[in-house]
């Protein structure tokens, strides 16, 4: 087996290529909310976005993925290929939605004081995104509205 560093795509996680019999492997030890990206990971692979995951592990923080080698592709060619992976993409269910379906599943453990984190986090997150959104803004503007009505 030949392990090579990748260059630091920035943020807490470590991501090395791994050759296995030949074949490239991409091994990432992810060290920030593991839960949330193996989620997100894996619903990219079931929609052809992303490679898929060979092997994970929450507690060691480790997933493998098969190894995307890197190429160009015409204009042309990203012209059609660009919008059909961006509505697929958007067309899969918000991360926060996998996270309360797992939990509901009893597949997620709130017992655990790192996971509770994680779990507010993501709101914390969600709640900041809906903050941003102009909807939000608007919804604001109908209820006060409503509460100005006699």
């Amino acid at each position: 087996m030949r392990i090579s560093t990748l260059k630091p795509f920035g943020g807490h996680n470590l991501v090395f290529r791994i050759v296995v019999q030949g074949t490239p492997f991409l091994s990432k030890i992810i060290k920030y909310v593991p839960e949330r990206q193996l989620t997100c990971m894996k619903s990219a692979a079931e929609a052809g976005l992303a490679p898929h995951i060979r092997y994970s592990s929450l507690e060691d923080e480790l997933f493998i993925t098969e190894f995307v080698e890197e190429a160009d592709f015409p204009a042309m060619e990203a012209l059609v290929k660009m919008p059909a992976a961006l509505r697929t993409l958007h067309a899969l269910p918000p991360f926060l939605k996998a996270l309360h379906r797992r939990a509901w599943m009893e597949d997620v453990n709130l017992a655990d004081s790192h996971t509770r984190m994680v779990y507010g986090r993501v709101h914390w997150e969600e709640l900041v995104r809906n903050m941003r959104d102009p909807r939000y803004n608007e919804a604001l503007r109908i209820v006060s509205e409503w509460d100005a009505c006699p």
